[in-house]
């Protein structure tokens, strides 16, 4: 079993509550001899269940001995001293499978709620891993859509002298004039700055809006300001927030 499963499994509660067969006590001694972090969960438990016990735990009333005697049909003051003596005797022990029933009680409930939390928890970090593969799923068949279309052209951007590795691919849709590039293939951008894309109309370049950081290996499609008509498509690399004009220009490409 992996480490996650031996302490959501419920055992080393079971161990700490004493409840355990010998099979089951040897198990969860070698698993602690065996793995740290359950050697230090199990610890954990015993202290949370020390100080559970600590925290309920009361003193049986006057009122409670009152209705011991007499649920046993026995009169407290007038009852000789050797009778007496027995009585105490047999309250004691009535009154501490009370308590020990009590507590037994508490702790299978703390033990439950531990089990549901942690199962919580598992469902919770479950639910939103889904959510992200769904979107991610969702993203990607978007994506594809747009490389499929039969109106897409690709471009391939080339890094410059300036930054050889600064690639990237544009894929432009004729019919609507929408711009979409794949930047993920991009270096990271050195602090302070950020990837600025540009469209050559009539030789003029044109503010395409700036690029977003993305995860690395990760594919993804940012759409960038729609262009009617262009000659080329470029990259450049400016100040945060961008710049009016390219002031360093590292990647191009030519429509074919």
């Amino acid at each position: 079993m992996e480490i996650n499963e031996i302490i959501s499994s419920g055992l080393l509660d079971s161990y700490a509550m004493g409840l355990c067969t010998e099979e089951e006590n040897l198990q969860v001694q070698q698993w602690v001899q065996k793995y740290p972090e359950v050697a230090v969960e199990l610890a954990s438990i015993e202290r949370s269940l020390e100080d559970y016990a600590s925290a309920h735990a009361l003193p049986a009333s006057g009122s409670v001995k009152k209705n011991l005697f007499d649920q046993l049909g026995l009169d407290q003051s007038d009852a000789p001293v050797a009778k007496t003596i027995s009585i105490g005797s047999r309250w004691k022990w009535l009154a501490a499978a009370s308590i020990i029933l009590f507590l037994a009680s508490s702790v299978i409930n703390f033990v439950l709620y531990n089990q549901y939390k942690k199962a919580d928890d598992a469902l919770a970090s479950t639910t939103e891993a889904l959510h992200t593969s769904l979107s991610q799923n969702k993203q990607m068949e978007n994506d594809g859509k747009i490389i499929s279309d039969p109106n897409s052209i690709p471009v391939s951007l080339k890094g410059l002298e300036a930054m050889p590795d600064a690639v990237a691919k544009i894929f432009w849709l004729q019919n609507s004039g929408d711009v979409f590039i794949d930047a993920t293939s991009l270096p990271d951008a050195p602090e302070g700055k950020q990837y600025q894309f540009w469209a050559i109309v009539g030789g003029v370049p044109v503010n395409g809006g700036l690029i977003l950081k993305t995860n690395k290996g990760s594919f993804h499609l940012q759409r960038m300001k729609s262009f009617g008509k262009a000659e080329a498509f470029a990259i450049s690399l400016e100040k945060e927030g961008g710049s009016p004009t390219p002031t360093k220009v590292v990647s191009m490409g030519k429509i074919i």
